[in-house]
């Protein structure tokens, strides 16, 4: 990836392998669906946590737990909630994943001297900053070449990035952008909490009907975002990675990752112990 720039001057960014270094076993994955505040995720706080967009509103829950992660890659969210980015960016401890899109909108309406949080830098495989979109032929084509390092399924037009310094692929949601990096930086357990796929007129947990934002997820689901997790709980196994899914009732099945009962499983992997 080229040195990304900002005013003509270079950005300070951390390397995957920097991360890495620092990483725990466990990694939760934090979205925003309902189903999030069912869970008790004070089981879990041993593990490194991934806030994506608005679910970091969910720290206030836990004011023990101190954020490793955090992930915003759609424009718009950045535009409509700058408030929460700032707030989370404020934070040193913060690793921040993100695109160079993101990042430039962010610095444009809060000032890059208040990024204080360490930003980590990729690009949309597909729409990469000042290239041309790769249409899913190209995507196809680029996979065919082992070194490319690119999975992709031309039967749904869905892939998954085996090198992130060569581009993500966004998979319709943050989320996916997210799994992509766990699998980057090795995790040997994946938790999806408020992964809910389903009712999307719902407001997020930390909306309600009058300041929600829209959504696309109902139009990209079944199209999309199903087969690229399907994808993703594929590579997940090849890499030996457990990923599990912790809404009971989430619009991705047990065929993808397992949906479980947090506080059954960590009973049973006590007694196991």
């Amino acid at each position: 990836m080229r040195e990304p720039r900002y005013l003509g001057k270079p950005i300070p960014v951390l390397s995957l392998d920097e991360v890495a270094a620092v990483k725990a076993d466990d990694l939760v994955i934090v979205a925003s669906g309902p189903s999030i505040k069912n869970v008790d995720l004070s089981l879990l706080l041993q593990a490194d946590w991934m806030a994506v967009n608005g679910s970091v509103n969910l720290l206030a829950d836990y004011p023990n737990k101190v954020l490793e992660y955090y992930a915003v890659i759609d424009q718009g969210f950045v535009q409509d909630r700058i408030h929460i980015i700032a707030e989370v960016l404020a934070q040193p401890q913060v690793i921040f994943f993100t695109n160079l899109f993101c990042l430039r909108k962010i610095y444009e309406l809060i000032g890059q001297k208040n990024v204080l949080a360490r930003v980590v830098i990729f690009e949309d495989r597909q729409k990469a900053v000042y290239l041309p979109k790769v249409d899913f032929a190209g995507m196809a084509a680029v996979a065919e070449d082992s070194t490319a390092k690119l999975v992709w399924r031309k039967e749904h037009n869905v892939g998954f990035t085996m090198d992130m310094y060569r581009g993500y692929v966004s998979g319709g949601t943050v989320v996916y952008f997210a799994l992509q990096i766990a699998a980057a930086l090795g995790y040997k357990r994946v938790f999806l909490a408020g992964v809910d796929m389903k009712n999307f007129d719902a407001p997020r947990f930390y909306e309600n009907e009058h300041n929600r934002l829209e959504t696309r997820l109902h139009q990209e689901f079944a199209q999309t975002i199903y087969p690229s997790f399907a994808l993703a709980a594929q590579i997940f196994q090849d890499l030996g990675i457990q990923g599990y899914n912790l809404c009971l009732d989430s619009g991705l099945d047990d065929s993808i990752f397992p949906r479980i009962d947090l506080a059954e499983f960590m009973a049973t992997q006590d007694s196991t112990e």
